[in-house]
């Protein structure tokens, strides 16, 4: 049996009080793994297989029941419920209920192993073009980063001219005041004789 399966699920909690925040990210783990099995057909049983989508049902039941708790809103949860139930249907099991849209599915319904292959290159395909787009996006975010501290540099050093100059015009202010008192006293002399 795989390692990952071995472990704890994370939507079954430790200790009382310990938080669930991570944990629906960890079910969608756990269900591409399941997903990927299935889709590869890598040594599990029909029987393994099923076993395995049980409990990714069972996790989602529970997050169903305690959003909250997961931090999971309504249409996620339709959205999981629509992808366990793609799998239930790969697996020859029962599904509760019929289509949900708003979602997609990891693996599309379908008895054809070449379609599964199909759907399986078509979404790396896709997680590829999402890949370079986000890196993409990195390089962006790196250029913004790059840019915003050239402007902080930029700042310091015109807040730095702006006290230099506000020196200056401080000591020219005081010298135009003393030539501006030494003239009056000129002008008094002059006039006194």
């Amino acid at each position: 049996q795989p390692a990952f399966l071995r472990r704890r699920p994370a939507w079954e909690p430790q200790q009382a009080g310990e938080k669930m925040a991570g944990s629906a990210a960890q079910w969608l783990e756990d269900f591409e793994k399941v997903a990927n099995l299935m889709a590869e057909r890598q040594g599990d049983s029909r029987a393994a297989l099923r076993g395995r989508v049980t409990k990714l049902d069972r996790a989602l039941t529970h997050m169903e029941d305690h959003p909250a708790a997961y931090r999971v809103d309504g249409r996620e949860l339709k959205r999981r419920r629509g992808l366990v139930n793609d799998l239930k249907g790969h697996c020859g099991m029962k599904t509760e209920t019929g289509p949900v849209y708003g979602g997609g599915s990891f693996i599309a319904p379908s008895s054809a192993g070449g379609e599964q292959k199909t759907t399986l290159q078509e979404q790396r395909r896709i997680l590829e073009h999402q890949d370079v787009l986000v890196d993409e996006i990195g390089r962006g975010v790196d250029r913004l980063h790059d840019r915003a501290l050239n402007i902080g540099e930029e700042t310091n050093l015109q807040q730095k001219l702006l006290d230099d100059m506000d020196i200056d015009v401080e000591d020219a202010s005081s010298g135009l005041r003393r030539e501006a008192h030494h003239a009056v006293e000129i002008r008094k002399t002059c006039s006194k004789s």
